[in-house]
């Protein structure tokens, strides 16, 4: 990677991290939005930020496995 690439990786490395923010994998936005505009309680709010971000690391990457078979569901 050269110098000039840095401004690109700045940036890009900023939007992701709002992107990730928004989408629940940090609780810095879901979980007042929860509160908020929702009515969640805090408990509520944060149990459901991290059900919302094991989708995304847990089941998410887990389908390539199963839909190959490489699972065993016993």
């Amino acid at each position: 990677m050269t110098v000039t690439h840095w401004p690109l990786v700045v940036m890009v490395g900023m939007a992701l991290g709002v992107l990730v923010s928004m989408v629940g994998t940090s609780g810095a936005v879901l979980i007042p939005s929860h509160i908020f505009v929702f009515g969640l309680t805090q408990i509520k709010a944060q149990g459901t930020a991290l059900f919302i971000a094991a989708i995304q690391v847990w089941f998410g990457p887990m389908l390539p496995y199963a839909r190959a078979g490489n699972i065993d569901m016993r």
